[in-house]
C-alpha cells in the first residue's frame, strides 16, 4: 500500500507560508542590526560630525563662512 491510499501525507518541504516568514524574520533582523551598526560610530567621527553641525549653525546664523 502507497501512504496516499491510506491516508498518510509525505510531507516534504516547506510551504510559501513558512518561507515568507523566514524572510520576514531575517529581514527584520537585518533592519535591526543596520541600525544598531549605524549607532555605533567611533567617538572620533561623531566628534567630528558635532563639530561640523556646530559650524554649520554658526554659519547659517551669523551669514558667515565658518572654519572648522
Amino acid at each position: 500500500m502507497r501512504n496516499s491510499e491510506c491516508g498518510m501525507r509525505n510531507d516534504r518541504g516547506v510551504t510559501l507560508m513558512e518561507l515568507l516568514a523566514v524572510l520576514l524574520i531575517l529581514g527584520l533582523l537585518v533592519g535591526v542590526s543596520g541600525l544598531a551598526l549605524g549607532a555605533l560610530r567611533s567617538p572620533r567621527v561623531a566628534k567630528s560630525v558635532r563639530a561640523l553641525e556646530a559650524a554649520r549653525t554658526k554659519a547659517i546664523r551669523t551669514g558667515n563662512a565658518a572654519l572648522v
